[in-house]
Parts: C-alpha cells; sequence; structure tokens
C-alpha cells in the first residue's frame, strides 16, 4: 500500500453541486443560508490526480479484508478487519501453550496435540 501525498497545490479534490443550484440559491445570501444550515447539496467528485504528488492506495474490500481470507477463520463477507484480528488474536492465544513440566522430545500431553522439541 502506499500513502496519499498531497501536492499542496489546493486542487486535491473537486467540487460538484446540483444542476439547479441558481433556483436553490439566487442570492449570495441564499448560498449562505444553505451552508449555515447544512443544506448546501454538494458532492465529492473525486480526487484531482493533478493536486497530489502521489496518489496512494485506495481502500477498499479487495485489499483490506477478501471474503475468500475472512472465510479461512470463518467469518462471512461481511466480517470487518477487526473482527479478523479478534478471530487471529483468539486463535494464537489456543495455539500458544506455556508451562513449568518437563517436556520430553516428541511428545505432548495438551489438549492442542502441539508436539515439543526440546533444543540443547
Amino acid at each position: 500500500m502506499k500513502d496519499g501525498i498531497i501536492a499542496e497545490t489546493g486542487n486535491s479534490r473537486n467540487l460538484r453541486t446540483v444542476a439547479g443550484i441558481r433556483q436553490l440559491a439566487p442570492t449570495y445570501d441564499a448560498f449562505l443560508e444553505l451552508l449555515v444550515k447544512g443544506e448546501f447539496p454538494i458532492d465529492w467528485n473525486g480526487k484531482n490526480p493533478d493536486g497530489w504528488a502521489q496518489q496512494g492506495t485506495g481502500l477498499n474490500k479487495a485489499n483490506l479484508l477478501t471474503d475468500a481470507t475472512a472465510a479461512l477463520e470463518g467469518l462471512g463477507s461481511e466480517a470487518t478487519p477487526n473482527e479478523m484480528f479478534a478471530a487471529l488474536a483468539n486463535r494464537s492465544s489456543r495455539m500458544i501453550t506455556y508451562g513449568t513440566s518437563d517436556l520430553t522430545p516428541g511428545v505432548s500431553s495438551l489438549e492442542t496435540g502441539t508436539v515439543y522439541l526440546v533444543y540443547e
């Protein structure tokens, strides 16, 4: 992934409003009233490539958590990355076993079935 770097030229994004804005705000005061009330209709018209020194990797489902990856942990297609992290943390806590007993190489009496290698 790459971080986005704005070129600081004041044109990294474009702003679009509705075609009938002159009817909605025929005067400057009407325009300001719409802005103050939070009713001025706008759409972010995406990034303007000319205003970016480097465009970052767009965040989307395909590069954050695919359905196939979520399914590896038994999660559904609506799983979030946070839910995946939790599933992985839960799995790793079940896999890591520790204790104070002497271990016999190649043998385990633990529920996980982990086989230990003893290095000397």
